[in-house]
C-alpha cells in the first residue's frame, strides 16, 4: 500500500510542473514565430494561451483520474 501511495503522490505532484512547462513552451514557440514572421506580440500571446489551456487541461485530467481512483478505492473497501 505504501508503494501505491508514493506512486500516486508522485503522479499528482508533477501536475504543477506540467502547467509551468506547457505555458513556457507555448510562449517560447510563440516568440520564435514572432521573430520569424515579424507579427509582434500576437503569436507570443497565442502560444501563451495555448500553453495555459494545455496546462489546465492536464490539471483537470489529473483530477478526474484521482476522483476515479478514490471512487474505486471506496467501492473496494465497502462490505
Amino acid at each position: 500500500m505504501k508503494l501505491r501511495l508514493d506512486k500516486a503522490s508522485a503522479r499528482y505532484t508533477t501536475v504543477g510542473l506540467e502547467l509551468i512547462i506547457a505555458i513556457l513552451f507555448g510562449g517560447w514557440l510563440g516568440q520564435k514565430g514572432d521573430e520569424r514572421f515579424g507579427t509582434g506580440p500576437w503569436l507570443l500571446m497565442f502560444g501563451f494561451v495555448c500553453g495555459l489551456y494545455a496546462g489546465f487541461r492536464a490539471i483537470f485530467r489529473a483530477g478526474q483520474h484521482m476522483r476515479r481512483e478514490w471512487s474505486e478505492k471506496d467501492k473496494g473497501e465497502s462490505p
